[in-house]
Order: structure tokens, then sequence, then C-alpha cells
């Protein structure tokens, strides 16, 4: 989940320069809205959580499947 505040820390911009940001991936349909909080808005690309979320290939160094994005297993 990616919330304006988190994008702005991220790529260090302001928040309104994050939330315009967003916005612009929301209408495009690059992002979607997951969760609307009290103040903050939580967005998902779904596109690429199957790619962020798939199990690891063997050998790799963690055993734990993808969990980066949704907390949810894959």
């Amino acid at each position: 989940m990616l919330t304006v505040k988190r994008l702005a820390s991220l790529l260090d911009i302001t928040g309104p320069a994050a939330s315009r940001s967003v916005e612009q991936l929301v209408e495009n349909k690059s992002l979607n809205e997951r969760a609307r909080y009290a103040r903050n808005r939580a967005f998902a690309a779904p596109d690429a959580l199957p790619i962020i979320n798939r199990p690891l290939r063997r050998g790799s160094h963690s055993s734990r499947r993808g969990y980066l994005m949704t907390g949810m297993p894959a």
C-alpha cells in the first residue's frame, strides 16, 4: 500500500506534488484507491501486485512469500 505522504517521502517531493502524481496515476488506472482513512488514502498498483506478491524463486535467501505490498499471501 502507498500513501501520498509515503510517496512524498520516498521521492523527496512536496505533499502537493505527490498528491498530483497520485491523482494522475489514479486517472490512468495505474493506481487504485484501496482504503480511505480519516486523513490518509491508501493506494495499490493492481498490475504490479501479482509480480510483487509472487513466490520467490527457490534458492533465494528468503523463504517468505510476497507480502510486500498487501500484507496478505499472494
